[in-house]
């Protein structure tokens, strides 16, 4: 039920009302989820949250969900990314404080993904640097981020 009001709220706030609304509502509740691997089929197991990958609407519910994010991170002066399930967060480094400030929003990140129970690929993150007198170092959560040469951009 929670969960049901949270995305009515957040759907409401896009101006998602009426029928459209209670279509959506239906389509995520009590939804279930069942594998098939060749011939054999696991039990069906009830879906608490998310959509079910392959889903024609799982893209743009995502991007709902994910758009408060955007806000949460401009807070600390930073500019924000998106695309599909990457975040890009860049700030012009010139003195300390900037560095501080852009530690301070991936701190936010990680808060908000833990508050929201999305996981970061820890592993695919990292710190592409220009050109700096010093490099500084960047934590996501308790992992520093690993500084590389380059990185591809989407």
């Amino acid at each position: 039920m929670v969960y049901i009001d949270f995305s009515k709220a957040r759907l409401e706030s896009y101006g998602i009302r009426g029928t459209v609304l209670l279509w959506l509502i239906n389509f995520f509740t009590g939804r279930t989820h069942q594998t098939k691997i060749d011939f054999t089929l696991s039990e069906v197991a009830l879906l608490y949250s998310g959509v079910v990958q392959g889903s024609g609407i799982g893209p743009l519910m995502f991007l709902v969900y994910i758009n408060e994010l955007i806000y949460v991170l401009e807070e600390h002066g930073i500019i924000v990314k998106l695309f599909a399930d990457d975040v890009k967060m860049y700030a012009k480094i010139m003195h300390d404080v900037d560095i501080v400030r852009l530690q301070c929003a991936i701190t936010s990140l990680v808060e908000w993904a833990s508050e929201w129970q999305l996981g970061i690929s820890v592993e695919k993150c990292c710190l592409p640097i220009g050109q700096l007198a010093h490099i500084p170092r960047l934590y996501l959560g308790n992992s520093e981020l690993p500084i590389v040469p380059q990185t591809r951009d989407l």
